[in-house]
């Protein structure tokens, strides 16, 4: 469980996030949506804990965020934000692994588990077939899964995801949301995922979080969402309608007859 009590946080003298107050659980899928420059980036890096000088109180199992080692800051989160890879020499297999080292013992080899995790994220991805490959000569698409590959193979008790299906093709965010669904179906994991991506926000969020003046300002279910909201939220018109397969809501947009 992660508590968020008064959090405020600015940044080259500008007001972010302010009063900003959340309890976030384990085993859900959280949504965090807003316009632009509502601080969505910024909190996630907050808790990813790369922007330290905030104010307020964040409690992750009932322990202050600031009080955790690099090490098990490392160990207990995941960010992705899609930053290529510094070493481009590197194969898809290695790199993958590389994600488990918060998990190993210094000075010794990776374990078994190690091995399998990432055998079982490249499978999740459908990367298998391409684990030899090395990063710097993979395709955009291919590149991205072994990002998310290495994201989730750390196996992380808190996984944040920035805008994760931002230039993603069709199989690499179906792929993204079967996995999501899986990474927290064991009650022991958060995941919290911020993004202009509504459609794939409401067919895979448990919670919807919208963010309004760096302030949680509607904290829902998606079936709750309409299109009075999102106006109000982000004004613009939009017909909302229901998947024929879970009832979740689906927005479409207006042609533009200009």
């Amino acid at each position: 469980m992660i508590e968020i009590t008064d959090l405020r946080f600015s940044l080259n003298n500008t007001l972010i996030l302010n009063n900003f107050n959340m309890t976030l659980n384990d085993g859900e899928i959280i949504g965090i949506i807003g316009r632009a420059g509502t601080g969505k980036s910024v909190f996630l890096k907050i808790l990813a804990g790369i922007l330290k000088n905030f104010e307020g109180e964040i409690l992750y199992n009932s322990r202050p965020l600031s009080s955790f080692t690099r090490n098990e800051i490392n160990k207990d989160i995941s960010y992705l934000n899609y930053k290529r890879p510094d070493n481009p020499d590197d194969t898809i297999y290695d790199f993958t692994l590389l994600s488990r080292i918060p998990h190993k013992s210094l000075f010794k080899p990776f374990s078994e588990y190690d091995l399998q995790v990432t055998e079982e994220y490249l499978r999740a991805f459908n990367l298998i077939r391409h684990r030899d490959k090395v990063l710097g000569q993979l395709s955009d698409s291919n590149l991205k899964k072994t990002l998310l590959a290495h994201t989730f193979a750390r196996e992380a008790s808190l996984l944040l995801m920035d805008n994760p299906t931002g230039e993603t093709d069709i199989e690499a965010s179906s792929l993204l949301r079967k996995n999501l669904i899986k990474y927290v179906i064991d009650g022991d994991r958060i995941a919290i995922i911020a993004s202009n991506d509504l459609n794939f926000i409401f067919q895979t969020a448990d919670r919807i979080i919208i963010l309004k003046n760096g302030s949680v300002a509607v904290d829902m279910l998606p079936h709750n969402i309409d299109s009075d909201l999102i106006k109000e939220l982000f004004g613009i018109e939009v017909i909302m309608s229901r998947n024929i397969y879970n009832g979740r809501p689906e927005i479409h947009f207006f042609p533009d007859n200009s």
